[in-house]
């Protein structure tokens, strides 16, 4: 058995069902009055295990849960039962007021919500946000009179941002799955010091983007983890930290990660306007900077099949990266000096990945795993796992079966929900009937009931 249990991640019927008081006896006794048929907890059970309910089934639970039908159309089961999310986040100012108000409702709270898909920007909401964010002049950050001896200040502060580096290279080494709930209390501890008025200045500036940055950090943890509500909580806290910081690029980097969640989510074209607007603000970062944001819109321009600006926006990025080479590490901001050589060809083969262009993803992904960094073993098995999703793609069963069996150890021992959602996802391409056969993949199979039950 794996070592590193993770969290159990709720399925939207789950949560919904949770959120009004029901069982999984009570659904099925209100679908068996509507339905004209024996009530079955075990057929809930099945479906929050992932198994798809008949059409007429759906449409039933759509109408007990008052959900339009036409949601059935348009989002498949089980997307259709996404409830909104508190709103709080999306309608607060950008002002320091704002900032506080939503850090009151979110510090320390966001450890409670499990649900493994977005609850809050859903709909167009996300680009909105970001078109808010792009839009609001920069408040300025308050000049409260400091109660507290300033060395000792700024020697909380460094302790802080000591702590963070540390749990940001343990995530980078095992997955969000561990580390999240101490961002959390991070947290709790930087908005007291915000709270206290202590800060001023300069000092204020630099706990403000302390706050955006372990905000950030956290969001991404809560993702990998697979807790995918609470990790928008933590990204959009982060974009109003930044902002308040006045901090242009940690904004446009956290709209980065955001747009990852709606291009994952399949929507394309609003993912595209968020990167965009990130770009435009942060057109005077470090070339390094723009060079990651570049290489976003070039995933996402892939994924929308438009492989000719695809194609310029890597090489825009590649130039890039060439300046980044002469600009002063200490002029690059910490966030950003991860995305190196091996980070950018690991993202522009998933780009080609997305494009369904398997030999230049698998060529550009073979650079990136042979230039990546010891520390990070998470990024790594992610592109591991890409490869051998390129390997069955291309018609190799045997070569994606012997990948994944070295890959099925680092899987079950890490915290990382999305590695091994992935792992199932490239498991499913070798279920066919000529790949489920081969004794590479019975072999697969054999070893994955032992190391992940």
């Amino acid at each position: 058995m794996g070592a590193a249990a993770l969290d159990v991640v709720q399925h939207p019927l789950a949560w919904v069902r949770e959120q009004r008081g029901w069982s999984q006896q009570e659904l099925m006794n209100r679908l068996a009055r509507r339905l004209g048929v024996a009530a079955d907890r075990q057929q809930a059970r099945r479906w929050e295990a992932g198994v798809e309910p008949r059409t007429d089934v759906q449409r039933a639970l759509a109408a007990e849960l008052g959900v339009d039908v036409e949601d059935l159309k348009s989002r498949p089961w089980p997307l259709w039962l996404l409830p909104t999310g508190d709103d709080l986040l999306l309608r607060a100012p950008w002002t320091m007021e704002g900032l506080l108000s939503v850090l009151d409702r979110t510090a320390g709270g966001a450890d409670v919500d499990r649900r493994g898909f977005l609850a809050l920007l859903t709909g167009a909401a996300a680009g909105q946000l970001t078109r808010s964010w792009a839009r609001a002049p920069h408040p300025g950050a308050p000049t409260a009179a400091a109660t507290a001896d300033d060395g000792m200040v700024r020697d909380m502060l460094g302790s802080f941002e000591d702590r963070l580096a540390l749990l940001r290279a343990r995530d980078d080494a095992v997955g969000g799955g561990r580390i999240w709930q101490l961002l959390d209390a991070e947290l709790l501890g930087s908005r007291a010091l915000l709270r206290s008025g202590e800060c001023s200045g300069a000092d204020q500036r630099r706990l403000l983007a302390l706050i955006g940055e372990q905000s950030r950090v956290a969001g991404w943890a809560s993702v990998d983890a697979g807790r995918l509500a609470a990790g928008e909580v933590y990204l959009v806290q982060a974009l109003r930290a930044a902002h308040a910081a006045g901090d242009a690029a940690a904004g446009a980097n956290v709209v980065k990660s955001l747009s990852l969640l709606v291009l994952e989510d399949g929507r394309t074209l609003e993912a595209l306007e968020m990167v965009q607007w990130a770009r435009h603000v942060a057109d005077s970062a470090p070339s390094r900077v723009q060079a990651m944001l570049a290489v976003r819109e070039a995933r996402i321009r892939a994924a929308m099949r438009d492989t000719a600006t695809q194609a310029r926006l890597v090489a825009e990025a590649a130039g890039l990266m060439s300046r980044a080479e002469d600009e002063p590490e200490d002029e690059v901001p910490a966030w950003a000096r991860y995305f190196d050589h091996a980070e950018f060809a690991a993202q522009v083969a998933a780009g080609h990945l997305a494009a369904g262009q398997l030999l230049p993803a698998q060529e550009r992904l073979e650079e990136g795993l042979l230039d990546q960094p010891g520390a990070r073993h998470r990024d790594a098995l992610t592109y591991g796992l890409w490869a051998a999703e390129i390997s069955a793609r291309r018609g190799d069963p045997e070569q994606a079966a012997s990948r994944l069996a070295d890959l099925l150890p680092q899987v079950a021992n890490s915290a990382s929900h999305r590695n091994r959602k992935r792992l199932g996802e490239v498991r499913a391409l070798l279920k066919t009937p000529r790949s489920a056969t081969l004794p590479q993949v019975r072999a697969l199979d054999e070893q994955a009931r032992d190391l992940l039950a």
